[in-house]
């Protein structure tokens, strides 16, 4: 169940985002293009965003649930004729677009190419970005899971277990990009069928149970 009103207002709060990916997008077509050889192919099988993605993914899922708790937005939403799945697929449908976005963007970089410079390449990409896609998802799910079992609860231990998510889960993303920056879509392009099963299993999973959290979670006096 989908409140489409509720949805067009969450990506207009988050128009901004989606005006920089697009930014980010044609910027990286044009320098692309700008550092192509006349009458040599255009190499944009090698780009890869998995990684900034995941990265966008596992910090905005909680960070979208924790701005509309903190300034009381989340209050206003659910004073409306709206029930709170309405409102929790409302702001995972608008915040996971956005690393879904950046992750495919390659595959719709080669649709602006001629023809013959993508078509022996195009579907394997996108076969590739589509499933990293599916990993992202999950990510995006176990962020907001995580800061809704933890974000509204005031107790030291719970706080610190989230601090240390977050941490551990920042510093895993630096080391992988600083040193495996391809590890995973090795991985994913080795095993793909596992990897759309392990990863949709893995989003479905995350999806139940921060739905599961968000519809029992005390938010008026904000306790958990």
């Amino acid at each position: 169940m989908i409140s489409w009103p509720l949805l067009w207002w969450e990506i207009r709060r988050l128009r901004w985002w989606y005006y920089a990916i697009l930014l980010f997008w044609l910027g990286s077509f044009i320098f692309t293009l700008c550092l192509t050889v006349p009458g040599q192919p255009v190499h944009w099988e090698h780009v890869d965003f998995l990684w900034f993605g995941m990265f966008w993914a596992l910090i905005g899922g909680g960070g979208l649930f924790a701005g509309k708790l903190r300034d009381g937005t989340m209050e206003f939403l659910l004073a409306r004729s709206v029930s709170r799945r309405e409102v929790y697929h409302s702001i995972v449908l608008a915040g996971g677009i956005l690393p879904v976005f950046l992750v495919i963007s390659p595959s719709l970089f080669a649709l602006t190419l001629p023809p013959w410079e993508f078509s022996h390449l195009f579907l394997s990409r996108l076969a590739l970005n589509l499933l990293e896609a599916a990993w992202v998802i999950a990510g995006f799910l176990l962020s907001a899971f995580v800061f809704l079992l933890t974000g509204s609860s005031k107790r030291w231990h719970v706080r610190f277990a989230e601090v240390l998510f977050w941490g551990c889960t920042s510093a895993i993303l630096v080391l992988i990009g600083m040193e495996r920056k391809n590890l995973l879509p090795q991985l994913i392009q080795a095993h793909p069928l596992a990897s759309l099963l392990l990863s949709l299993m893995t989003g479905c999973l995350f999806y139940g149970l921060g739905r599961w959290r968000f519809e029992r979670m005390d938010i008026g006096s904000n306790s958990g």
